[in-house]
């Protein structure tokens, strides 16, 4: 694992579970000439404490497709999305995932926001022999021979939070608030094992909460400065994670210690809470894509999403909803079927993505090869990109 140098740059290999859901009536290119219409099913959590980012995919699915549509569909034929609502949950997922493998016509699977909700579904789609594609799901327990993962892993991910954490913040006493769930409990003991590694920080403390449902987390910021941590490094979407910082901010004593959280938490909502608790210098997000990126292929992508949705900008979810469908696209109009749709995106190489400024691969995992990870910080209001 290559170490943070740089707060401007961090290398990762690759990047966590609301679904899109890709599917067609044959499994033959040849055989598409007979099918004008794709069904495409687009499973994310419409419903539930994550809905906004649920919705993120679910929007960048509809332009995906539509643009598919707008080039000639796959083979000459044209797509149709069918959402489907998991409600970020686990018994939802795998209901869903079991209607899904009932229907012969689908292709594949795309998405699930988060690795609990995958990992209840995928043992389905394994059994229908459907590939799947994971979008955010990046819980290492997530593993399939038929699987294409856009998202960093969680044993690539946490070295990168501890190596930024320790190299370039300079963090020496680190305290760890997070999710219980997979992805938590992983990230946890990768952070903790890089640390150990290092050698010139400490984890002085280990907190855990329940997604959804814990809202008071005083007891938690009282134990971090019990510990005279330097450090938070926070698992949790935008909400468990906004809570925490706003209640630090009330509780007084976190002037100087610094925040860390992931690309979950990059939402309007955060925002606001992040400037009305004063922290802005103090915060810092590990992104598995560039959320103000410059090319054409990503402004043009931003300015249609916000004419069409206002929903406010883009995040991670949208663009890995879009970029899943488009490598299936373009893997499917140069000769996949639906068996070998896998093995053949792994021989690919895909360029305009709007998650890589360059071009992007995928290893013998099905996880994306040589990906750089972006710093994000909250400055004058608002997202900026450091690197």
């Amino acid at each position: 694992m290559k170490r943070v140098i740089s707060i401007l740059m961090i290398p990762a290999m690759l990047l966590v579970s609301t679904m899109l859901l890709v599917s067609v009536s044959c499994s033959s290119p040849e055989d598409l000439e007979d099918n004008p219409v794709l069904k495409v099913a687009v499973v994310t959590a419409l419903t539930g404490p994550v809905a906004d980012l649920g919705a993120q995919g679910k929007y960048a699915a509809e332009l995906a497709v539509e643009r598919i549509n707008a080039n000639g569909g796959i083979k000459g034929a044209q797509v149709e999305a069918v959402i489907f609502d998991d409600k970020a949950d686990v018994v939802e997922a795998a209901l869903v995932a079991q209607r899904i493998s009932e229907d012969e016509d689908y292709l594949c699977i795309v998405g699930h926001l988060f690795s609990s909700a995958a990992l209840a579904a995928l043992p389905i789609y394994e059994q229908a022999g459907l590939p799947y594609f994971a979008t955010t799901a990046n819980s290492r327990s997530l593993v399939s021979n038929n699987m294409i993962r856009m998202c960093l892993p969680t044993d690539v991910q946490g070295p990168q939070f501890a190596d930024f954490t320790a190299d370039d913040l300079g963090g020496k006493k680190i305290a760890l608030i997070y999710a219980m769930g997979d992805y938590g409990v992983m990230m946890i003991e990768q952070i903790g094992t890089r640390i150990d590694e290092i050698g010139t920080a400490d984890i002085v403390l280990r907190e855990s909460f329940a997604a959804g449902s814990d809202r008071d987390f005083s007891a938690h910021l009282t134990k971090v400065l019990s510990v005279d941590a330097d450090t938070v490094i926070c698992i949790g979407d935008y909400t468990d994670v906004g809570l925490i910082i706003a209640q630090a901010s009330r509780m007084g004593g976190f002037e100087s210690v610094n925040f860390i959280g992931d690309a979950s938490c990059l939402d309007s909502t955060f925002i606001t809470r992040v400037v009305e608790s004063g922290f802005e210098d103090n915060i810092y997000l590990l992104c598995d894509f560039n959320p103000y990126d410059n090319r054409q292929v990503f402004t043009d992508f931003f300015k249609d999403f916000h004419e069409r949705y206002n929903v406010g900008d883009p995040t991670l979810p949208a663009a890995f909803y879009y970029d899943q469908l488009m490598i299936i696209s373009q893997a499917m109009n140069t000769g996949a079927t639906k068996e070998t749709l896998v093995s053949k995106i792994k021989e690919m190489t895909f360029t305009d993505m709007l998650s890589s400024g360059g071009e992007m691969t995928f290893d013998e995992r099905g996880d994306r090869d040589g990906y750089t990870m972006y710093v994000v910080a909250v400055r004058d209001g608002k997202f900026t990109t450091l690197n």
